[in-house]
């Protein structure tokens, strides 16, 4: 299967993506990873979080990436617990990313939280993330006080 991928019957059935993580064949895991595009909101996730494990950075950050396009608040916890807890710092960048391209207002606060990072990466992505919400009252408040 690994070299003659169908991308458009791997968004419809998403168990296949099972055979490329056993396969553990990175390039193919890379190249169907940056070439799946469009998800819909029904995609079964199952196998992406699976490979938020893997070994490989590029592999982990893709999978956000596309983990990321379900906007789905369900996944809030995942990214967090990347955030907190993983090494790499293109992987973190995408998880802040993810959390910011929800446009939920629930995640402001999370948002406000990683402004204050070690890594200038993921405080550009929180910073872009907050700016959705530069029209709140409480966003300019918190504008005005940290002048």
């Amino acid at each position: 299967m690994s070299e003659f991928i169908k991308f458009e019957t791997l968004k419809k059935e998403p168990d296949r993506i099972y055979e490329l993580i056993r396969e553990n064949n990175v390039g193919t895991l890379i190249k169907l990873l940056d070439r799946l595009g469009k998800l819909s909101s029904d995609f079964d996730k199952k196998p992406l979080i699976e490979l938020l494990t893997h070994q490989n950075e590029r592999v982990r950050s893709l999978t956000v990436k596309n983990l990321a396009k379900l906007e789905n608040i369900a996944l809030l916890e995942k990214f967090v617990h990347l955030i907190e807890n993983e090494q790499s710092s293109i992987v973190r960048r995408e998880a802040v990313s993810a959390i910011g391209r929800m446009r939920n207002p629930i995640n402001k606060s999370l948002l406000m939280k990683y402004l204050n990072d070690p890594d200038p990466e993921v405080v550009l992505q929180a910073m872009r993330g907050l700016l959705v919400f530069k029209e709140d009252k409480e966003m300019t408040y918190s504008q005005n006080k940290s002048s």
